[in-house]
């Protein structure tokens, strides 16, 4: 077809940045939002079930029934990141970002947050065998779109997440 695929790994965080930018054509696997809509194009050439989790730290000794608990908490979560319409706009979440699931585990055991927040896209087997973490019944399921193109690019390059 004449067409040549330049595929990059790299962190979200950069995906995000260089998409906004128009330094990539597309992204694969990502949660569509308001303050995305900008600069992507939503291209559904199928959808996915997103579930969004919390994982209580071995600190907190009680069960979280509902969002509205989760308030009281810091919660840990990756940066740039799209859980849920409900999880990004709340306000009043006490909300720590950090660079990636390996960094969240770390802080979640030593009691500098209280609750993680993940997904099923987003490495749930890394907490899921810390035996020290719990899982409350509490989840977030919605439907994502799968893929989106950049407004602002023309080459053709796809940028993954690490």
């Amino acid at each position: 077809m004449g067409h040549s695929v330049d595929w990059s790994t790299v962190p979200w965080a950069r995906t995000i940045n260089v998409a906004e930018v128009g330094e990539v054509d597309i992204i694969p696997r990502h949660s569509m939002n308001n303050e995305r809509e900008v600069f992507l194009n939503a291209v559904p050439y199928g959808y996915s079930i997103r579930e969004v989790f919390y994982i209580i730290g071995p600190n907190i000794n009680q069960q979280i029934n509902n969002f509205e608990e989760l308030k009281q908490y810091r919660i840990g979560a990756l940066r740039d990141s799209f859980y849920s319409d409900l999880f990004n706009n709340t306000d009043d979440l006490k909300r720590r970002y950090y660079n990636d699931t390996e960094q969240i585990i770390k802080v979640l055991e030593n009691g500098r947050i209280d609750v993680a927040v993940t997904s099923s896209s987003h490495d749930i087997d890394k907490f899921t065998v810390v035996s020290a973490f719990t899982q409350p019944t509490l989840s977030t399921v919605f439907i994502t779109d799968a893929i989106s193109a950049s407004r602002k690019s023309h080459r053709l390059q796809v940028t993954s997440l690490s």
